[in-house]
């Protein structure tokens, strides 16, 4: 979910960026590797990040990389950290069968890039037409928010993307037997 760099704390950085996701109504970006939710012994896995994502009704932008999905995180009497298959559950909910996800299997890296974009692109103008409505025929429709995403846009080859820090991806990279995810 986060790059710390050497010596630094991903934990901290997990916490700042997931509670900054919910404090500003972003999208929590999840890289849906098969084993995308596992529940390991640390209290930063992607298990634990779904769980809050699912607790405070946060907005989910699945991007599909791998041929099975939704994800099939292991789980059962022989995991050793989720021997009730909480896993399975969990990604029942947070992936229901209605969320559209960005099928990314055959997608280079700018074609993802415009993908996301278009995605958070239409949430803010979903949110700004709605706060734009709530303000009851206000002459600045436009709020503060939404300038400084405009500001925050990057152009590439003639193709807007955001970099912004508050939309960050939840990733799982499956380990083989370690019971890692």
């Amino acid at each position: 979910m986060v790059d710390a760099g050497a010596g630094k704390s991903f934990g901290k950085l997990t916490l700042t960026y997931l509670n900054q996701i919910e404090n500003e109504k972003g999208v929590l970006i999840c890289v849906c590797t098969a084993h995308l939710g596992e529940k390991t012994s640390s209290p930063y896995c992607s298990f634990e990040e779904l769980r809050v994502a699912l607790d405070n009704r946060l907005d989910v932008l699945p991007l599909k990389v791998a041929d099975v999905y939704p994800p099939k995180p292991p789980g059962g009497p022989n995991h050793p950290y989720d021997k009730e298959n909480k896993a399975a559950a969990l990604i029942g909910m947070v992936f229901r069968p209605n969320l559209v996800y960005v099928d990314c299997r055959n997608l280079d890296e700018m074609e993802i890039a415009r993908e996301i974009a278009k995605k958070l692109l239409e949430k803010k103008r979903s949110l700004a037409m709605r706060s734009s409505l709530s303000l009851q025929g206000s002459l600045n429709p436009i709020s503060r928010k939404e300038k400084s995403l405009q500001a925050q846009t990057k152009h590439y080859a003639g193709t807007s993307y955001l970099q912004a820090p508050h939309l960050v991806a939840s990733t799982a990279v499956p380990r083989q037997g370690s019971g890692q995810g």
